[in-house]
């Protein structure tokens, strides 16, 4: 406890006691550090406050106490600081209450016996900096979590299907060329740090209809980083534009989730002719489409000066929080959908992709007058509690879009194929049976 004395400003004192230091240097036992001293210094400018609020010394003791305390409140934290922190405190002759005499002195308490001290600034600096330090390492545990090794991943991911397409360039994008053969085509973008993975539960439902070309977009999955470093919207489109082109696939059907609904539209406003149908699914690019909550993973991707950092600290945790905030139930997001997110961001040379996208200035945004240019049918489908892209964009585009149709799942966030594969497998195949006058689901 700290214990604020009483001090008259004119204690009488005589020649040959000389100083309150040099007095308490002779008490026995005791001895006054250079910090005491300067504590001594810091208690005259208390009894000075003291001074100034003239307190009435006609008091009682019990009710003159609390009083000096309340005179010395704004004075008490420095105080306090000062002698507190390093054990001493003020110590009055507990035989007289007489406002005249000088307190006896500047004492260690029992708890902090008499020593030698160094500056306690310095010590506490050291201190702050030694937890820093402890913090940082235990950061690093946590969240240190180094690329994997490529072919691990492909080890792991790739199925029968895929295939790795030379697009020149030192690019070669992973695709997966699915369901069959001479039907239609229907080709999958996946959204942002997403993968052709995410498209796996309308494979399973639509293959036996319809022929299913998904990738992973460049910076994505096995893909990895496009040698160019260039993200903007030409350079999703040419990418993609030559993997069809390698496939022989001269017309199709797009459909695309988040980001890739984004690099949807985009190609259809730049290949007009070789598209039978668009579908977008909580696309991006809408103008105001502004998000109620942004998933903590996306929020560090868009910091300046954090985005170097995640090329190596990327833990597994915030990948998790940011499926749970994505998805509207949490139970979906299982462990093996947490793996894949985080194996596939961490392929080398994803994460300095991702930083690179984060970096990409003067993003197409869509427009009442190109929208209008999107003639083909068009089926957008949107999630009610998206909190990333708010359905207002998906009521947005399906104002814009001549040939449109808009449909709105209740209870589902951003990512529909996932949370209600069934039903949006379903409205697709409907969708295209009457777009492309097709065959029928079996």
């Amino acid at each position: 406890m700290f214990h604020l004395e009483r001090f008259h400003p004119k204690a009488p004192r005589t020649k040959e006691e000389g100083s309150f230091a040099q007095r308490r240097r002779g008490a026995e036992n005791e001895r006054l550090s250079p910090r005491a001293e300067r504590a001594f210094r810091l208690w005259h400018s208390y009894r000075a406050l003291r001074a100034f609020v003239s307190l009435p010394t006609n008091l009682s003791a019990p009710l003159r106490e609390p009083c000096t305390v309340l005179a010395a409140t704004s004075a008490s934290g420095l105080i306090r600081t000062a002698f507190g922190a390093s054990g001493l405190w003020v110590k009055r002759d507990a035989t007289t209450t007489d406002d005249t005499k000088p307190p006896i002195g500047i004492h260690r308490s029992a708890r902090y016996p008499v020593k030698k001290r160094g500056n306690d600034m310095k010590r506490i600096a050291k201190g702050l900096l030694g937890l820093i330090v402890v913090a940082i390492i235990g950061l690093g545990i946590w969240g240190y979590a180094p690329d994997r090794d490529a072919g691990e991943l492909r080890a792991k991911y790739t199925n029968p299907a895929s295939q790795f397409v030379d697009v020149g360039g030192g690019l070669k994008v992973h695709v997966r060329d699915e369901g069959k053969r001479d039907a239609p085509v229907l080709v999958l973008l996946h959204g942002s740090n997403a993968s052709l993975q995410t498209w796996e539960p309308w494979v399973a439902r639509l293959g036996s209809t319809y022929r299913i070309v998904s990738l992973d977009q460049i910076g994505h999955g096995m893909t990895g980083p496009n040698p160019t470093r260039q993200y903007n919207a030409a350079a999703f489109v040419g990418v993609l534009d030559a993997v069809m082109m390698k496939l022989n696939i001269p017309r199709f059907a797009l459909a695309g989730n988040s980001m890739g609904g984004w690099v949807s539209w985009n190609y259809a406003l730049t290949h007009p002719d070789k598209l039978t149908a668009l579908i977008l699914l909580d696309a991006s690019g809408a103008p105001d489409a502004k998000p109620k909550a942004i998933p903590i993973g996306f929020r560090l991707a868009q910091s300046p000066l954090v985005r170097p950092i995640m090329t190596v600290f990327t833990p597994r945790g915030i990948i998790e929080r940011s499926l749970k905030q994505t998805l509207v139930d949490p139970k979906l997001v299982t462990e093996a959908m947490v793996d894949r997110y985080w194996d596939m961001l961490r392929y080398p040379g994803n994460r300095q992709a991702t930083g690179d996208r984060g970096g990409v200035r003067n993003r197409v945004l869509a427009t009442p007058e190109t929208m209008a240019k999107l003639t083909m049918p068009t089926l957008i489908l949107w999630g009610d509690r998206d909190s990333l892209i708010p359905v207002s964009a998906g009521r947005w585009f399906d104002a814009h879009i001549p040939n449109s149709t808009l449909i709105v799942y209740k209870n589902i966030g951003h990512i529909p194929m996932e949370e209600t594969p069934d039903q949006s497998a379903t409205d697709i195949g409907t969708f295209l049976e009457r777009a492309l006058d097709g065959p029928k689901q079996s």
